[in-house]
């Protein structure tokens, strides 16, 4: 197979990417309450490094200038994604689960950790010091958790 089929197959792939994560733009949008969402550098970092390497690869023509740019754009696009909860569920690095699909729904206060499970995976999110009665407010206003009985 000549070269241009491949390069089509990656400008396909680079599509669906662009598209992937524009969609998990779109649920980023929707967050009420962000969470800290740790190394989110690294990604972005990891497209980059890709799209020098490919630059240096000497691809075949104007295929070699379109690779490394989309994929210091999709590096740049990844840099918004973020987790929290929405009005639609929780958003999980972009990944939407909406609160019907969220088994064994937890907050633990002490920690700020938000927990659950889709399936057999499961999930934390991991809320900063003083948001805390955020969440929890949130998250009793929707009826997603039981409010506390105090002893």
């Amino acid at each position: 197979m000549n070269a241009d089929f491949y390069s089509l197959i990656y400008l396909v792939l680079d599509a669906v990417i662009l598209v992937w994560i524009g969609r998990m733009i779109l649920n980023t949008r929707t967050i009420v309450l962000k969470t800290k969402t740790g190394f989110r550098w690294l990604v972005p970092l990891l497209f980059f490094t890709v799209a020098v390497i490919s630059y240096l690869r000497n691809l075949p023509g104007i295929f070699r200038v379109i690779q490394p740019v989309l994929l210091m754009i999709m590096g740049c696009m990844y840099w918004f994604v973020g987790s929290g909860l929405s009005e639609d569920g929780i958003v999980v690095m972009g990944q939407l689960t909406r609160y019907d699909h969220a088994e064994n729904l937890a907050y633990d206060d002490e920690d700020g950790i938000l927990t659950f499970s889709t399936g057999r995976k499961s999930h934390a999110l991991f809320f900063a010091i003083g948001q805390d009665d955020d969440v929890l407010k949130f998250l009793r206003e929707r009826k997603l958790i039981r409010t506390k009985k105090k002893k």
